[in-house]
């Protein structure tokens, strides 16, 4: 039997005359099952203290190694004595939006939990401070020459939570230096104007006026001048109560420092005095002359020269005119001086 089996196993058997091929007998493949390795639950790196402005968003975030991870985030208020869960918090990240001062120094960590055991992390601690209002105080410096671009300072208080800058509504770069100053360049503008320098946090702003001006030329300057010093030799100097106003805007114009548009303004000022000053004296002189021909009148009029009379009342007439109008337009010079910034007094 064992030879037949043999027989089978290695060749061919003849059954009715055919042959049949036996296939050679193949061994089952060995399957091997590997245990999963399990790695024990460890924090890398824990959470780290943070300090955060009232209303503002803050996030502790821990990492750690362990096989199928779990998270539970857990708080200690200043002075409690246990530890309580943070609702809903089972993430690697905890996330506290609007945080609030009565929360600062409030501790948080976290359980991590794995295959192969728990841990807590490190405490960390959340201090929350309150939002501060910026406010400008100074500018290093309130102009600069159109064309050309400034670097200036802003000083101020309260600049903990400066986030933009602007000039004019668009914004620039800054860089801060403690919470009283900020670096700034301003940008070039090609127009003589006035534009706005706004500091920014998400409690407030502030905002102060900046100045792109043209030097004045020493053409202009002279000009000026020349024309202030005719009109004074043809219409006389200017008295009071404006001349203060006079003085300041030729020694202005006068000055190294004149921006083009501003010197325009105290020209108009110092012409305005000088037409003030000159139309005064002519109502004055008006008023005179009136007088006379009111004498003259009366005369007329008790000597019976009836047309004398009534020659000389037209001149008392033609009088009163000039006088009025010459007052009415040195009450308009006076008004153009105080518009333009001048003094009166």
């Amino acid at each position: 039997m064992k030879r037949l089996a043999s027989a089978l196993l290695a060749g061919a058997l003849i059954f009715g005359g055919s042959t049949a091929i036996a296939a050679p007998v193949q061994a089952s493949p060995v399957v091997q099952v590997m245990a999963a390795k399990t790695v024990k639950t460890a924090v890398t790196s824990h959470p780290k203290s943070l300090t955060a402005v009232q209303g503002s968003t803050v996030k502790f975030s821990v990492s750690a190694r362990g096989t199928s991870l779990k998270y539970q985030w857990y708080k200690k208020a200043p002075g409690a004595k246990a530890w309580s869960k943070v609702s809903r918090a089972t993430s690697r990240t905890l996330s506290l939006s609007k945080v609030s001062t009565t929360a600062s120094k409030t501790q948080y960590r976290v359980l991590v939990t794995g295959r192969a055991g728990k841990v807590y992390s490190k405490a960390a601690t959340l201090t929350v401070r309150k939002a501060y209002k910026p406010t400008i105080t100074a500018l290093s410096t309130y102009s600069t020459i159109t064309g050309k671009p400034r670097a200036i300072t802003i000083t101020g208080t309260h600049f903990h939570d400066v986030s933009r800058v602007y000039v004019d509504g668009i914004a620039v770069g800054f860089k801060k230096t403690g919470t009283t100053k900020l670096s700034i360049t301003v940008p070039a503008s090609w127009l003589e104007e006035k534009v706005w320098i706004t500091v920014a946090s998400a409690t407030g702003k502030s905002s102060k006026a900046f100045t792109y001006f043209t030097p004045l030329s020493s053409g202009d300057r002279a000009d000026y001048l020349f024309d202030l010093d005719w009109m004074q030799r043809n219409m006389g100097a200017p008295q009071a109560p404006v001349k203060a106003a006079y003085d300041a805007a030729v020694k202005y114009i006068k000055s190294s420092g004149a921006h083009e548009e501003a010197a325009y303004k105290q020209y108009l000022i110092a012409s305005n005095a000088i037409d003030y000053t000159y139309l005064i004296k002519e109502a004055d002189a008006a008023s005179v002359e009136y007088g006379e021909m009111k004498v003259e009148h009366e005369k007329a009029l008790r000597s019976g020269d009836t047309a004398a009379a009534e020659f000389f009342k037209g001149l008392m007439e033609d009088w009163t005119w000039i006088r009025d109008t010459c007052k009415e337009d040195a009450a308009k010079a006076l008004g153009n001086i105080r518009a333009l910034g001048g003094k009166i007094g």
